[in-house]
């Protein structure tokens, strides 16, 4: 009988070890979010500008276009949250010399849409602290299966990621988007609009309160270390401020968040979301910029930041051109 036990419990710890090592090893190869990792930590020590934030921060600033020393590691899905823990953990790790990061300051900024998504774990729980985390919302225990995924079973429950791994989609070499918004009849883009932001903004409270709490807490840190913080809306659609303007999901960003952080005198804000907001020919869809939206805002933040005094322009060759190559 012990043998039986101890042999079946040898089974299935080579059979743990074979999935952990099948399942970790291409996806910490070819995650995007790790690619732009190891691009960002083996990169010059000094960053004049650091994009941080979400699909719309990846989809909108080229880096090089705005500066030889300006870095974009924004990532699809990442919310506050995940911002915050990444940017803290890389330039630290890095040992980075930033002179001011760019962060998502929006209503959209603060939807408490997949908040609580943090798959694949053992991307994400490089980062995050899930015990801290959980304490802030006032559950210590409550993220304890996404630690122990992250440390102990990543593969469990993934089918889908490797199934993206498999077909390169998502966190996985997916490229910019690059369709034309405005190809689509004015009925179209108002329903891609209209569903687009039912998941974004059918919510009661627009400023989650952990997403508060993070972007409070990177600007803390940031603060402490002299890095300039610039917050930022980024460009929308007509259609999508069709659907913004029905929630008061705006105004309650504006009162709990954006003046409290620009009542101090070192933060900034940069509202661009009605910027290209008739320019349809220059979106993916209704809140993401597309080849030709993405170049002409980059010149065009280039020369606002400059302009203001918040980012020196350097003559030269890019110097982060893996973070480009990346995406």
């Amino acid at each position: 009988m012990w043998v039986r036990a101890l042999g079946f419990a040898l089974f299935g710890l080579v059979l743990h070890g074979i999935l952990y090592v099948g399942y970790t090893t291409p996806v910490l190869r070819w995650h995007k979010a790790v690619r732009s990792d190891r691009a960002f930590l083996t990169a010059p020590a000094e960053v004049d500008l650091l994009v941080v934030g979400d699909s719309r921060a990846r989809t909108a600033v080229l880096g090089p276009v705005v500066g030889p020393r300006v870095a974009n590691i924004a990532f699809g899905g990442h919310d506050q949250v995940k911002t915050y823990y990444r940017t803290r953990e890389l330039v630290e790790r890095g040992e980075k010399q930033v002179g001011a990061l760019l962060v998502p300051l929006d209503a959209m900024a603060f939807t408490p849409w997949r908040v609580d998504v943090f798959n694949p774990e053992v991307v994400w729980g490089r980062y995050v602290d899930f015990y801290e985390l959980g304490t802030v919302e006032g559950a210590p225990g409550k993220y304890f299966g996404n630690w122990l995924k992250a440390r102990f079973f990543p593969y469990a429950g993934e089918l889908r990621t490797l199934n993206q791994l498999r077909r390169g989609k998502f966190g996985f070499g997916e490229d910019l988007p690059n369709s034309d918004f405005s190809a689509a009849t004015p009925d179209q883009r108002s329903e891609l609009a209209r569903r687009d932001a039912a998941d974004h903004l059918d919510f009661d409270d627009h400023a989650e309160p952990v997403l508060r709490w993070a972007f409070e807490s990177l600007v803390r840190w940031a603060d402490e270390r002299d890095i300039h913080v610039i917050g930022i809306a980024y460009p929308l659609t007509w259609e999508y401020h069709q659907q913004l303007d029905r929630t008061d999901a705006e105004a309650q960003v504006r009162t709990q968040v954006i003046e409290p952080f620009l009542a101090d005198p070192r933060h900034h804000w940069l509202d661009h979301s009605h910027t290209y907001e008739h320019r349809a020919e220059l979106f993916s869809d209704p809140h993401h910029l597309n080849d030709e939206g993405r170049l002409l805002f980059s010149r065009g933040l280039r020369q606002e930041l400059y302009t203001r005094g918040w980012l020196p322009i350097r003559e030269g060759s890019t110097r982060f051109p893996a973070l480009e190559e990346d995406r």
